[in-house]
């Protein structure tokens, strides 16, 4: 039998002669009608066939269930924008591994495939989509659309803080995005 992915449907198991009785080491994750419910979890199971006639006999098989795969993108930027002039983003996700692609409007190759570090100098202003996929069983994907900005840290050159409500916060604008 080979692996199941614990996020796949119920396994229905079947045997050459009736009458016998499913059971396995993980409780109630098989039914007496032979139904495994991977979603019991990853993990290593032994689900025995027990039959108790006149002759008795007994088979088991090992089943490894492994475990879904999370390829969710992982951004920690405000308002998912980005200033062009921070040239590089290191994105991540909750599952290493995988491939990474993006597509821009510039139509560059922006991202490391096996990275996820996004050069925003080739990928250009505007809308950026980023797409992680996690190949092969318990496989997943997940795409992320950022905003690329040309932005530039403004500077303050009035700062009066006295109270009367024009110019008494220092406020860098946009310096969040980079």
């Amino acid at each position: 039998i080979p692996e199941l992915c614990e996020s796949a449907a119920s396994t229905i198991f079947s045997a050459a002669d009736n009458g016998g009785t499913w059971t396995a080491n993980c409780g109630a994750c098989i039914t007496s009608a032979g139904t495994f419910d991977p979603s019991i979890g990853a993990g290593n199971y032994t689900i025995t066939y027990t039959i108790s006639d006149v002759c008795t006999d007994v088979d088991a098989v090992q089943i490894t269930v492994v475990p879904q795969r999370d390829a969710t993108i992982l951004v920690d930027v405000p308002n998912d924008e980005l200033c062009i002039g921070v040239d590089e983003w290191q994105l991540g996700a909750i599952w290493a591994g995988g491939v990474w692609s993006a597509s821009s409007a510039s139509g560059n190759e922006s991202i490391g495939s096996e990275s996820g570090l996004l050069n925003l100098q080739a990928a250009g202003v505007g809308p950026v989509t980023v797409t992680h996929v996690l190949e092969g069983l318990c496989g997943d994907s997940d795409t992320y659309a950022l905003d690329i900005l040309a932005c530039e840290v403004e500077l303050v050159n009035i700062f009066t803080p006295n109270g009367d409500g024009k110019n008494d916060r220092l406020v860098f604008r946009y310096i969040e995005l980079y």
